[in-house]
């Protein structure tokens, strides 16, 4: 079972990516269901989003996610210690592993903003 610690830092995560997707003309919602957000696309279509947080970055500047086994439509992965978040689809490959590691200058504002226009654009 989680620590109170993770989960607290794991739902920030959720909710800032509510907040994204808000402010990304979408209407999101935190769930504890299956997915940790589900959101309506501009177009009236669903997405389900799988959010994992990290709040740390290693000394060797690698951002890492513990990502498991998830069915969601896109991943939310929030690098809180930078403030962004990159929105990658549920069938990259990469997220075919237990652990994700992700160089830290990958989390750019462009790279959130393009990642986000996609998930919000219903490109599936």
């Amino acid at each position: 079972m989680k620590d109170r610690r993770a989960t607290s830092i794991g739902r920030a995560g959720e909710f800032f990516v509510c907040h994204l997707l808000e402010r990304a003309n979408c209407e999101a919602t935190r769930s504890d269901g299956r997915f940790d957000v589900i959101a309506l696309r501009p177009d009236d279509t669903l997405a389900s989003v799988e959010v994992k947080t990290c709040a740390t970055i290693t000394h060797t500047g690698r951002i890492r996610f513990n990502v498991g086994a998830s069915k969601a439509d896109w991943w939310g992965l929030y690098a809180m210690p930078l403030g962004l978040v990159l929105f990658m689809r549920g069938d990259d490959d990469r997220l075919n592993c237990k652990h994700l590691s992700l160089r830290a200058e990958d989390f750019t504002p462009a790279a959130q903003s393009a990642s986000l226009r996609e998930l919000a654009a219903g490109h599936l």
